[in-house]
């Protein structure tokens, strides 16, 4: 199931894999010198990287998509928390005002009555 690369020349491997199809030809070639294995997972599918970093590629995906999942949910609770806070302000703002009003209403009925 596992087909070593290492070793090959480019000129020996078939046209696809020399990068013959690839804009970067030479990058294909540098890969073929280093210690790359080309196998086949359960689906026959076919894998250059290792199994065990795929699987570790596979967990880190999980846990990147549970993290946007996470804050996504953060953003939602922030964004009804600022909801929130902003009908509280809004609230606090017309008692503010009526408080405002009534002192003013005191002032001029107290004003009327020294008069």
């Amino acid at each position: 199931k596992t087909l070593p690369l290492a070793g090959r020349s480019a000129s020996s491997l078939p046209p696809y894999a020399a990068g013959a199809c690839a804009p970067r030809a030479g990058a294909l070639a540098a890969m073929a010198a280093d210690d790359i294995e080309v196998s086949f997972d359960e689906e026959n599918r076919i894998r250059i990287m290792p199994k065990e970093k795929y699987k570790e590629t596979e967990s880190l995906e999980a846990q990147c998509k549970a993290f946007t999942e996470e804050i996504d949910k953060f953003g939602s609770t922030m964004r009804t928390l600022v909801e929130i806070l902003d009908g509280e302000a809004e609230k606090i703002e017309q008692e503010k005002l009526r408080a405002i009003g009534q002192r003013n209403k005191a002032e001029m009925e107290a004003e009327a009555r020294k008069a």
